[in-house]
């Protein structure tokens, strides 16, 4: 698949749809082995979570920095994913490549992050106050998911174009803004729209597991029934079923975050016109 391609609304959806499934076998089993250890890592900690032992045995705090220090990793790795797969013109490089581009830009990474710690901040106040303000009407809690939509655009997309360019860190930031802002409402419906029915799947299947909880019958007037149904509950949210089926949903997640990626190029393709230039190159080699 060309990722560097204009694309409108229905064509964001569709062509990441299509890209994973062309792609989810080769995509999945490099995303299981470079984040192997911290999806288990993961697993072990939800698992002891809710046992109050645990937190003050040894293992915990190793999981807890583990998590800490590589929970960037996840998260980098569909963008250097699709860096890499245009970069290689399809599928033809693996996990080995994967691990070369991260140590390769491990200073990118470490300085993306601590950009982001620095505007995290700002940004989330200034996301929470818009959110009110548009939360006084009805039509404003529709806007919800664009304003959600939107915010993971400003996250992701400039990590796209620091891995993918020469530029500065903040000048990227700079160019993400005019990559969201020049078809608004095509890149952030698109994205809204793939991350709502993922948010919905995750929620109804905890709502299943409180309606599963709620089968244990709860009588108001007893503290005992309610401590009994408090920690049936519990048991239902450490069970290693739940537990597994959540980090199946985030491993998803993640992978429906191409979307972005589609948003990326396509709207880099709006701006600059780089396959009509690659285009020109190749008439230019085939004449010479």
């Amino acid at each position: 698949m060309q990722l560097y391609k204009q694309r409108d609304f229905s064509t964001l959806l569709g062509d990441t749809f299509r890209f994973l499934s062309e792609n989810l076998k080769h995509l999945l089993s490099n995303f299981l082995i470079i984040n192997g250890a911290f999806i288990i890592a993961t697993i072990l900690n939800s698992y002891y979570f809710l046992n109050e032992s645990f937190f003050s045995s040894p293992l915990h705090s190793v999981l807890i920095v583990f998590m800490a220090l590589g929970g960037f990793v996840p998260y980098a790795f569909i963008p250097i994913y699709l860096v890499l797969y245009n970069n290689h013109k399809g599928t033809n490089f693996d996990y080995t490549d994967i691990l070369d581009f991260y140590k390769e830009n491990i200073g990118k990474l470490l300085s993306y992050i601590l950009v982001m710690l620095l505007l995290f901040i700002p940004l989330i106040i200034g996301f929470y106050i818009v959110l009110i303000l548009i939360t006084i009407t009805i039509v404003g809690i529709l806007l919800w998911p664009i304003a959600f939509a939107f915010l993971a655009l400003v996250f992701s997309l400039p990590l796209y174009e620091y891995l993918n360019t020469e530029k500065g860190i903040f000048e990227c930031f700079g160019y993400a803004f005019s990559l969201i802002f020049k078809k608004f409402w095509v890149t952030t419906s698109a994205v809204a729209i793939l991350y709502s029915i993922i948010f919905i799947v995750f929620y109804v299947g905890l709502a299943a597991l409180g309606a599963f909880s709620d089968l244990i019958g709860i009588d108001t007037k007893n503290p005992e029934s309610i401590s009994s149904a408090m920690n049936s509950y519990i048991a239902v949210l450490s069970s290693p079923v739940t537990i597994v089926m959540t980090n199946l949903l985030t491993i998803i997640f993640h992978l429906f975050r191409v979307v972005s990626g589609m948003v990326y190029f396509s709207q880099k393709e709006v701006l600059e016109h780089i396959s009509d230039d690659d285009e020109l190159d190749q008439i230019g080699k085939s004449v010479f």
